[in-house]
């Protein structure tokens, strides 16, 4: 009897400690999975930071860099521009200028300056006020000089010998006013000046008013 009963209770004590094997076993796995969960959090939160900062980072780095690219492109094109653009530019206005200038001493030389100078590069000279070249064999008697009103005459295409009275003046002032004012694109305006001089000179040589 009393054998069955030691039994029992061994059987019992065996039981009890295998329950609280488990329980303990069982709180330990809780334990251990909580501990898993809140690293796994853990990681996740340094993970999301740290790739949230790379993402700013990156961005900053782009943003950087194609603001560089653009300030680089844009000193280019204004270097290029001052450089290559600019001058090129300059050049092709001046040009363009001086074509018009000999268009304009051409009409004028064919109209009226062949009677007194012998080549166009002798108008041109005369009209824009330049020396004539030194010549080449020993320089002869200088001539003597014109008057006042013979480079009127001069000026307007008229002949020294030939009779003037106002109604030619007015014509040939206008039409030397039709190409060489400033409103019909003459690039220099010393040309209208002088045929305005030469106007006024013989108004008063002839009394005219």
């Amino acid at each position: 009897m009393s054998q069955n009963i030691l039994k029992f209770v061994e059987i019992l004590a065996a039981a009890g400690g295998g329950l609280v094997l488990i329980a303990i076993a069982f709180n330990f796995l809780v334990w251990l999975v909580e501990a898993v969960y809140r690293q796994a959090l853990i990681f996740i939160e340094y993970a999301a930071g740290m790739l949230i900062k790379g993402t700013r980072l990156t961005g900053c780095f782009l943003y950087a860099f194609v603001i560089e690219c653009l300030l680089l492109v844009f000193n280019v094109m204004r270097g290029a521009w001052m450089w290559l653009y600019q001058p090129c530019f300059l050049a092709a206005r001046k040009l363009s200028c001086a074509v018009r200038q000999y268009v304009k001493l051409r009409q004028l030389f064919w109209k009226y300056g062949r009677q007194e100078f012998a080549t166009f590069a002798q108008y041109k000279r005369h009209m824009l006020g330049e020396e004539e070249p030194p010549p080449k064999a020993k320089p002869e008697k200088p001539a003597p000089e014109k008057s006042g009103y013979a480079q009127a005459l001069e000026i307007l295409g008229f002949p020294e010998t030939a009779p003037l009275d106002k109604t030619m003046l007015k014509a040939r002032h206008r039409e030397l006013a039709a190409i060489l004012h400033p409103d019909k694109e003459f690039p220099n305006q010393v040309f209208m000046q002088q045929v305005n001089d030469a106007v006024d000179y013989i108004k008063r040589a002839k009394k005219w008013r």
